[in-house]
């Protein structure tokens, strides 16, 4: 049977064809394209050739393993293909998206609204910024820019955002003409977040969402970590028009000033309420929205708003609640978002509070769990502390992170037999610098104090470094003091101490140097086995074996170890369990005796009463020593007995 005329039939897989639906907005919204029934359009189906498609099942999960192939797919089908895909967690190097958009490329002008917002979702939530695609459907989101809902506009903003493209105009215009059509917190977020990065910072259309936002907060509940997104882009506004544009307007008139803050008064309004507002879901919030949130308070704004007190407080007191119970990746990104606050802030007392709020816990759960670290997550932190001149001390760097280094290049080598001297060799170039930085800011500092003058006195011990090109080149040997707060090259000046003193900075000052040589020593045999690995890769490969057959021997003994104790705990329980059961009989049986005594005793029957017969009075109850054993008791008894 034929189609019926102006209508054509789409090939599919097995040799079949799609449903005769025409493509109109008003059915293109209801219902699952990938979930229809096909049907072929003659009477008696006829055999097909063999299927050329594979599911997706090497490159996502089980949602994508039963999806027909793109080609097959109507603007409906790729919308919610390309969501599907997103949401399985398809990689962006598999060839599915290429299918995806060679399919969108063909029927770009036949795709709606919706069809275009899920599509373009997906590419960004994949970090896909194709520039063909996103030119192609330009065009078609301008021309159809009054059918979108405030979902699909969201989504088609962020998207764009995160590609860098700039049909801006448009899209401006349709935002600013529907603000109050946003209603849920995600797309308010969305749009905020996407027009900011987008380089939109204009002070009118911010100045509408500020209100906008203030009417939403005081009707609906707001998450933190919306909250913190909210804050972000605001401040990048308010660092937009004071900081970049403070400079040109000093020279003006000074009633421009004046003006500028009186425009940026309702977003200032809106970054305290934002504040007030936070506090009820903070303990909610991971420590990465947390950081996001002071960041807007402090690095985003360019310092023209001041965050609360307690707003800092309750920020980092949840944080570090949370610290102890994070993965190595991301105590490493915790400590880089702290740490960039931690440059945002002006006053001292506030960054003493995030120093001991955030970085000594931080630094007590990374050292605890130092075994579980990579060597790039060992880097990450270690550079971190370096940057921000954070102090460690002497029994975490002896006693567990330079042993740690030590122990991940050999991991590293023994993972990579084949790029061992490679990877080693970026490793240290990273690890030991840092290393080598912490130590110098935690070099041993007497502070003394003088009873005289009530002032403190500190002794600034200089020492000398050896420095070694981890890479195997040698330098040059430089003296150097120990850094302070002022910087590197800043003089430090020797203050006289008492005698009482000197010999113990003497002797600590020798244990300190006698410390640095013994890791000088070991930088220096780290090397030796990098360039021995570069020439002679057989004998770090037969190293490399030794070493891993006496950790897998030392594995298997504690493996039979915690075999043994298994055995010997479960037959405790079996003996304790079948105790327990013969307890409970024996009270069971005592129990059934008593019942059964009580019913066989001897009633005493007396004379009936001339009216009647008088009703039978039971005779009490016998009662003896042993109704009054304790299971227990019984058990120990026979026992004895049997013995």
């Amino acid at each position: 049977m034929p189609p019926p005329s102006g209508r054509s039939v789409l090939p599919t897989f097995r040799g079949t064809a799609l449903k005769q639906i025409p493509h109109t907005s008003a059915n293109s919204h209801f219902g699952n394209p990938l979930t229809k029934n096909y049907v072929h359009p003659s009477s008696s189906p006829q055999p097909g050739p063999p299927p050329t498609w594979k599911p997706l099942a090497k490159f996502g999960g089980p949602l994508t393993s039963e999806l027909p192939p793109p080609s097959t797919l109507d603007a409906e089908g790729l919308g919610h293909a390309a969501n599907t895909a997103a949401r399985d967690r398809v990689k962006g190097t598999s060839p599915y998206w290429q299918q995806l958009k060679d399919r969108a490329l063909a029927i770009a002008p036949a795709m709606e609204p919706r069809d275009c917002a899920l599509l373009l979702n997906a590419f960004s939530r994949v970090r896909l910024c194709d520039q063909q695609l996103f030119d192609t459907l330009a065009p078609v989101v301008e021309a159809k820019l009054l059918y979108f809902t405030s979902v699909h506009l969201a989504m088609v903003f962020s998207a764009f955002a995160k590609t860098g493209e700039s049909f801006l105009s448009a899209l401006s215009r349709e935002v600013g003409a529907r603000v109050h059509e946003f209603h849920s917190p995600v797309e308010i977020c969305m749009l905020l977040n996407a027009m900011t990065k987008l380089g939109l910072v204009d002070l009118g259309l911010f100045t509408r969402w500020s209100k906008h936002v203030q009417a939403r907060m005081s009707q609906e509940p707001f998450h933190v970590r919306d909250l913190s997104v909210i804050a972000s882009a605001l401040a990048r506004v308010i660092k937009h028009h004071t900081v970049a544009e403070g400079g040109r307007q000093k020279k003006e008139e000074e009633d421009s000033t004046a003006a500028l803050n009186a425009a940026l008064d309702p977003l200032t309004d809106t970054m305290d309420l934002i504040a007030g507002r936070a506090l009820a879901t903070l303990g909610e919030a991971t420590p990465m929205e947390l950081a996001r949130l002071l960041l807007a308070f402090t690095s985003d704004s360019g310092g023209v708003i001041i965050p609360p007190k307690q707003l800092l407080e309750s920020s980092l007191e949840c944080a570090r609640d949370k610290l102890m119970f994070m993965a190595p990746a991301e105590l490493v990104n915790v400590a880089f978002a702290f740490g960039q606050v931690r440059e945002s802030l002006t006053s001292a007392s506030d960054i003493a509070l995030l120093d001991a709020s955030i970085f000594e816990r931080l630094r007590f759960s990374a050292v605890s769990s130092a075994p579980l670290f990579l060597a790039s997550e060992v880097a990450g932190l270690l550079q971190v502390y370096s940057r921000e001149r954070r102090e460690m001390t002497r029994e975490d760097r002896e006693g567990h992170l330079e042993a740690l280094v030590e122990a991940l290049v050999d991991l590293q080598a023994a993972r990579e037999i084949g790029t061992a001297a490679g990877s080693s060799k970026k490793f240290l170039t990273v690890g030991v610098q840092t290393i080598r930085v912490a130590r110098w800011n935690s070099m041993v500092q007497a502070s003394p104090r003088s009873t005289d003058t009530g002032v403190q006195t500190r002794v600034e011990v200089s020492t000398a470094e050896s420095q070694t090109n981890p890479v195997g080149k040698k330098g040059r040997s430089v003296s150097r003091l120990t850094q302070t707060n002022f910087g590197d090259d800043h003089p430090i000046t020797v203050h006289p101490v008492d005698a009482d003193h000197e010999a113990a900075i003497r002797e600590e000052a020798i244990r300190e140097m006698k410390a640095h040589m013994e890791e000088q020593v070991r930088i220096t045999r780290c090397n030796g086995q990098v360039r021995a690995s570069i020439a002679d890769p057989l004998k770090l490969h037969a190293t490399l074996k030794v070493r891993l057959r006496a950790r897998e021997e030392s594995y298997r003994a504690e493996v039979e170890r915690l075999g043994r104790e298994h055995q010997r705990v479960t037959a405790e329980l079996e003996r304790r369990h079948a105790e327990d059961l013969r307890v409970q009989r024996l009270r069971l049986e005592r129990q059934w005796q008593v019942r059964r005594s009580m019913a066989e005793m001897p009633k005493r029957k007396e004379d009936p009463p001339k009216g009647g017969r008088r009703a039978a009075v039971p005779q009490p109850i016998r009662i003896d020593d042993e109704m009054f054993r304790t299971p227990r008791e019984e058990v120990s008894i026979k026992d004895g007995l049997y013995k």
